[in-house]
Formats: C-alpha cells, sequence, structure tokens
C-alpha cells in the first residue's frame, strides 16, 4: 500500500505547477475521499447477509470440523441487526443486500439449508 500511496502524491506533484507554496496549497486544498453513511450501512448490510449464511452452515451442518465454530461467541449477525435497526430508528434507510454481498453469500450456499459441498475453515 506504501508503494500505492507514494505513486499517488508523486503524480499529483508532478501535475501541480508553479512554486512550492502554490503545490503545497494545491495539495492541501485537494480532495480527498469521506466516508458517508450511506455507504457504511450497505456495507453492515452485505456482510450481515454474508455472517447470516456462515452461522447457518455451521448450525446446521452434520460436519464434525464446523461443530468447533459452534456457539464461540464470535456470531456477528444478531450484533449486526440490532446495529441496523438503530440506524432506522435514526430515520436511515436500510436497503437490501446488494450484489456484492449476495454474490459472495451465495457462493457458500445461498439461503439457509442449502449447504454447499465446501466452505473453507480459514473463513469461518
Amino acid at each position: 500500500m506504501r508503494f500505492v500511496t507514494m505513486k499517488l502524491c508523486s503524480e499529483k506533484v508532478s501535475n501541480a505547477q508553479g512554486n512550492e507554496e502554490e503545490i503545497e496549497s494545491s495539495l492541501e486544498n485537494s480532495e480527498t475521499w469521506e466516508p458517508k453513511i450511506e455507504g457504511f450501512i450497505n456495507y453492515l448490510v452485505d456482510s450481515k447477509l454474508v455472517f447470516e449464511t456462515l452461522e447457518c452452515i455451521v448450525e446446521e451442518s452434520e460436519d464434525v470440523s464446523y461443530a468447533y465454530f459452534r456457539k464461540t461467541g464470535l456470531e456477528r449477525a444478531e450484533v449486526i441487526s440490532k446495529d441496523l435497526e438503530w440506524f432506522s430508528q435514526q430515520g436511515c434507510v436500510i436497503p437490501n443486500p446488494r450484489n456484492p454481498g449476495a454474490s459472495y453469500a451465495g457462493d457458500f450456499g445461498g439461503a439457509c439449508g442449502q449447504e454447499c459441498s465446501y466452505v473453507p475453515v480459514s473463513l469461518l
């Protein structure tokens, strides 16, 4: 990541024209990415779907290796649901899961009960 950051910074400096003060001023006033609440809510909605799917697969599986991941206290879907409920009470619109979250959850077997043939233990 440092390499990418340095490359972007170098491009900004090379594209800036004028004396040192003007260059520093243009770099300070350049647009920066600012997180938005809508993006965070989309992230939570997608994460909730993925965690619900994984938790359901682990809970319903008869595979012994998944038993170690049951009731560990690391379950996230319920906590994320509470967060989304709080945002809803604050007047935020809670969207449906977007394609990235639905697609990723679908890779694990989609809806609960449709267990996929293999979920790497490292992903649990």
